[in-house]
């Protein structure tokens, strides 16, 4: 049986700490063993050593991309400028309906002025 006076708090702690650092060692070597690339074989070797060797398709890949950049930038740019030119056709025309508004307002308002100015009706009817 086992004397239960050693068991202290020192003792228990001191355990599990040691417990705790034997787990997180091996945590870390098993990850360490997981993570390391594979042994490469002589097939690998050769195949990997033939695509770092001819990389003219990736150049002409890449300068179609930047072409097809360059191209994007530019739509976007001539967009930028349809759009503003769209805006700016729209502030007009509304600026137009609102001066032609105004024109015909002032125009009845002449009208009324200028318009035949009408005498009175006699109600009352003269004596035969």
């Amino acid at each position: 049986m086992m004397d239960l006076s050693s068991l202290t708090v020192e003792n228990v702690a001191a355990t599990i700490g040691v417990g705790i650092v034997a787990a997180w060692l091996a945590a870390a070597k098993y990850l360490k063993e997981r993570k390391a690339p594979p042994q490469p074989n002589a097939a690998d070797v050769v195949v990997a050593g033939g695509t770092i060797a001819d990389m003219g398709p990736f150049r002409a890949i890449a300068a179609a991309q930047e072409k097809t950049a360059a191209v994007n930038e530019r739509i976007a740019v001539a967009l930028e400028a349809i759009r503003d030119l769209l805006l700016e056709r729209a502030q007009d025309e509304e600026k137009e309906e609102e001066i032609v508004r105004r024109a015909e307002i002032m125009a009845q308002q002449m009208l009324r002025e200028l318009g035949p100015k009408r005498a009175p009706i006699n109600r009352r009817r003269k004596p035969p």
